[in-house]
């Protein structure tokens, strides 16, 4: 969902995103990626929902990927994604794609798993 015109989306601890006022300048928003997200994302908080750009939603499905044919099992795709979340909640921008980037290279890195999940 976008932003309302005059204000913008701003970093609220944890990672979740809330609308504060815009400061004059150029609009800071990113378009939706795509309504089906926007819903569910704001299904998750009350304070507003966490915001995804579309080079952060690519390098989240090449981390998926990544760790799905690296470890030959897609149950470890999610997992995976999680983990990287978890480690990039708070961080600005650049950091978080920083540090999904480098998640795609250390699921590829991580290699074949020896096992599949036994979360029975």
């Amino acid at each position: 969902m976008p932003a309302e015109r005059g204000r913008r989306r701003s970093h609220h601890g944890g990672g979740l995103w809330r609308i504060r006022r815009r400061r004059a300048g150029p609009e800071l928003c990113s378009p939706a990626v795509n309504p089906w997200l926007d819903r569910f994302a704001a299904g998750l908080v009350d304070a507003g929902p966490p915001e995804i750009d579309r080079d952060e939603a690519a390098l989240i499905l090449e981390l998926a990927g990544a760790a799905a044919r690296s470890s030959g099992a897609r149950q470890f795709a999610p997992l995976a994604t999680w983990l990287a979340g978890r480690v990039a909640a708070g961080a600005d921008r650049d950091t978080r794609l920083a540090l999904l980037r480098r998640a795609c290279e250390a699921a590829t890195a991580a290699g074949a798993a020896e096992e599949q999940l036994q979360l029975d």
